[in-house]
């Protein structure tokens, strides 16, 4: 369901522009919004790799800037202390191809949709993981990701209100919602 839901664009930009937050939000251009093929995979990676990567452009002063960004969207749906490693080999696996072709570098941000039935507790930054003094944690390789978590998310707020043009994705998020807590008086509303 998660990988056909967020296949639509329409459906991933309505999503990224509810799930992103704000400095992110006012740093894209969603209306640029193009699914990555993922093709430079390796085969022992290809089962591994992230459900969807999606690139758009980064906005500048005058509009949309000669930048792209990557968006990692991963599904979870328990919680997964491997997370940071799996995402950092995604995210390796596409600065490995920059460097072969050449290119710059991509920015890359990697958002987490989570709907399991427990709470998400794992620290949203990779230095997080680690029970260190700050002092040594600076030097230490790190990242943040965003994390969309179903727990957290009311279909019926205010703030929602535009979901409800987009049927199929508004139900998709409240099914994945409802899935692992046996809400049925949501799944019925819904």
């Amino acid at each position: 369901l998660f990988k056909k839901t967020f296949e639509n664009l329409d459906n991933t930009r309505a999503f990224l522009g509810m799930a992103l937050p704000e400095p992110l939000k006012n740093a894209v251009d969603l209306s640029t919004l193009e699914t990555d093929t993922t093709n430079y995979v390796s085969g022992k990676f290809k089962e591994l790799f992230s459900d969807i990567v999606v690139k758009t452009r980064l906005m500048g002063d005058s509009g949309t800037m000669d930048a792209d960004i990557y968006i990692l969207l991963e599904h979870k749906c328990y919680r997964d202390t491997a997370i940071f490693i799996q995402l950092l080999r995604y995210m390796s696996l596409m600065w490995q191809k920059d460097l072969e072709e050449k290119k710059p570098l991509r920015v890359i941000i990697p958002l987490v949709f989570y709907h399991g039935k427990e709470k998400w507790n794992i620290p949203p930054t990779f230095s997080g993981q680690f029970n260190i003094d700050d002092e040594i944690k600076e030097f230490l390789l790190d990242y943040r990701y965003v994390l969309f978590d179903t727990r957290n998310w009311n279909f019926n707020d205010r703030e929602n209100q535009e979901l409800k043009d987009n049927v199929f994705l508004l139900t998709a998020l409240g099914l994945m919602k409802s899935a692992f807590r046996n809400d049925i008086d949501t799944i019925a509303e819904i």
